[in-house]
């Protein structure tokens, strides 16, 4: 009985601990930077968040350029980041970093539902570095088959104009 109560607690503990490490975030474009001790580590965190429409995932590297990532939800490979080329510092500039072909990045596209992304490092020269994802949502078919039909409409008015 006592061994089944410890190996319970013991469950819960562990259960506990992983979700601790979890940061929840929240589709609104910001960057979330991570830590990671070199080539076969995991990202210092995982992060989870639930999707009611679709949203792109970004993942690059940041400061010096050469780290590689295979990025996971829920455990099943999502996908590998760029391969990366040395020689580029960018800081914290993680938007420079992400649109700089030299830095290692990558970007998924995800439906609604429920996420818990986490990463291994693939290369890494450094032994240790930083790097950030950020989650941004789609924009709405709506919103750009309006925005096309208000182009046309001032299209079809200047043409208009100019044919008097």
């Amino acid at each position: 009985m006592k061994r089944t109560f410890a190996a319970a607690a013991f469950a819960i503990a562990a259960l506990a601990s992983t979700a601790a490490q979890a940061t929840a975030i929240t589709a609104n474009g910001q960057w979330n930077e991570f830590f990671f001790a070199g080539v076969g580590s995991s990202f210092d965190q995982g992060y989870t968040f639930t999707l009611t429409e679709s949203a792109v995932l970004r993942v690059t590297d940041a400061y010096l350029s050469g780290d590689q990532f295979e990025v996971f939800n829920f455990g099943t490979s999502l996908g590998v980041t760029s391969l990366p080329t040395l020689g580029d510092d960018v800081q914290n500039d993680f938007d420079g970093a992400y649109l700089n072909p030299n830095f290692s990045h990558g970007e998924w596209t995800l439906s609604a539902g429920t996420y818990s992304i986490t990463g291994t490092v693939l290369l890494s020269p450094y032994n240790s570095g930083a790097a950030a994802l950020s989650l941004s949502p789609v924009p709405e078919a709506d919103a750009l088959v309006l925005s096309l039909s208000g182009l046309a409409l001032i299209g079809l008015l200047a043409r208009r104009r100019i044919g008097r």
